[in-house]
């Protein structure tokens, strides 16, 4: 069976995952992994996803970065959503605007609205096209988001 390259390509509003055969040797360090954790990932199995993530991470492949993140986020467990804050800073740092956008909806999702508006500007200067929509519209509605009870 041929190794196969994972790529997210964003159409419109659509992302499509696009696969093409590449050769073992010629893969980043970490991407092996992540290619395991994401299939993982779409068959269901997140616990085995998070250990592959994780496998990948450890050898600096920035895609796992984001990827850990959004599955720990998904959790129940504070502890895990407190992992998935790291993930995306840490996806951020390396320069993945998906980190930044990631955090704003990490933290509007908990009606945490400061660090929401820090992390949504943060990803609209990164150029994240959905930050920069988000921005916009609430310049035209005057509102930034919902205040929580």
């Amino acid at each position: 069976m041929a190794a196969l390259s994972v790529q997210l390509l964003r159409n419109e509003e659509e992302l499509s995952v696009v696969r093409t055969p590449v050769k073992t040797d010629e893969r980043r360090p970490g991407e092996t992994e992540w290619l395991r954790g994401y299939d993982c990932d779409e068959q269901g199995d997140f616990e085995r996803a998070v250990t592959f993530y994780r496998q990948s991470a450890a050898k600096k492949y920035r895609s796992a970065y984001v990827n850990l993140g959004n599955l720990l986020d998904k959790s129940d467990n504070p502890l895990r959503q407190k992992e998935a804050v790291y993930w995306y800073k840490r996806a951020f740092r390396e320069g993945a605007k998906a980190g930044a956008w990631n955090l704003a909806m990490h933290y509007r999702n908990r009606g945490v609205r400061r660090w929401y508006l820090h992390w949504l500007s943060r990803a609209a200067e990164m150029g994240e096209e959905d930050a920069i929509k988000a921005l916009k519209q609430m310049k035209q509605t005057g509102r930034s988001m919902r205040k929580s009870n």
